[in-house]
């Protein structure tokens, strides 16, 4: 009887942490859709990098492109 418990215990919580990483796959997956979405509306020129954003991004002058950190 205890070991039924404690397999009923694990089943539940495997099921929870299956669904926590379902979720998490999910989130990736709609975020790097959209991460490919701004990309080519950067490198097409449909969407702009405002002076405002660099300067929240600490980068307002800086002549490093934007992916560089040192």
């Amino acid at each position: 009887m205890e070991q039924e418990a404690i397999r009923s215990y694990l089943d539940e919580k495997v099921g929870e942490v299956k669904r926590v990483a379902a979720s998490i796959e999910a989130q990736i997956t709609t975020l790097t859709a959209y991460r490919k979405s701004l990309i080519h509306e950067f490198v097409t020129g449909q969407r702009r990098i405002t002076e405002e954003e660099l300067r929240r991004a600490g980068r307002a002058g800086s002549t490093r492109p934007l992916g560089h950190r040192p």
